[in-house]
């Protein structure tokens, strides 16, 4: 996405390039612009410009690493802001790490900054000497309230993990839920403790009531402490139901 340029071949025409960059490309006159744009062109170039244009689609994005899904991502919000398809309290960005998810929120508030200055100064520009303006300027004043209002309104904005985003829910409706109102997420080096103390329980489990299982892993060849390493990789699996 980082190095889309131009506009899209089909459907609506967008300056793809600009609306998630806010960089655009000078025209490039001569016998090599072909050649230029083919080369800077990904090859597809109309399914990103869907991302940004079937704002009222759900679409799935399957690409590797570096090839641009959070640009496209911050693109298609900021196009939900611009055009009005949704507020800020109607986004959830659900991301994978927290790091992730700094980025996303830090990316997102700069391009909604970059266009709510670009946009208002081709207000200004489109508005001096104008009596009446026109019904374009009007529609272009209009996004630049709506993304003055979404920076006002940045907080309301969800961008976060699925572990944050699933715990906002259940914070909502704890009782529903069956959780405890003020439950908190284990996580990080907290986890690593809690598996340990469970592993920890679970053997004093199995000595108190004299096991024979110790007893059979002995046979074997195993100790706990190696089957701690199996525990603490299957904990992790959310196919597994423990009983």
């Amino acid at each position: 996405m980082d190095e889309a340029l131009g506009r899209t071949g089909r459907g609506p025409e967008i300056d793809l390039f600009t609306e998630t960059t806010g960089v655009r490309v000078p025209a490039v006159v001569g016998s090599s612009a072909d050649a230029i744009v083919e080369r800077r062109t990904p090859p597809d170039q109309a399914e990103r410009g869907r991302i940004l244009a079937e704002l009222a689609t759900n679409l799935l994005v399957e690409a590797g690493a570096g090839s641009g899904k959070t640009t496209a991502m911050v693109g298609r919000m900021v196009r939900l802001i611009r055009t009005g398809t949704a507020t800020m309290d109607q986004i959830a960005a659900v991301t994978f790490t927290r790091k992730a998810a700094s980025e996303l929120r830090e990316r997102f508030q700069e391009v909604l900054e970059r266009e709510y200055r670009r946009l208002s100064a081709e207000c200004e520009a489109r508005g001096a000497g104008c009596e009446s303006p026109p019904v374009a300027l009007t529609h272009l004043e209009e996004e630049v309230e709506r993304l003055g209002k979404a920076l006002r309104e940045i907080d309301r904005c969800f961008c976060g993990t699925i572990h944050s985003f699933c715990g906002r829910l259940l914070r909502e409706r704890p009782l529903e839920a069956g959780v405890p109102p003020g439950f908190r997420e284990v996580s990080g080096a907290r986890e690593d403790r809690y598996l340990a103390e469970c592993w920890e329980r679970f053997l004093e489990h199995l000595s108190s009531r004299r096991s024979p299982l110790l007893a059979r892993l002995a046979k074997v060849g195993l100790r706990p402490a190696q089957l701690q390493e199996a525990f603490k990789e299957v904990s992790g699996n959310p196919d597994v139901r423990w009983a």
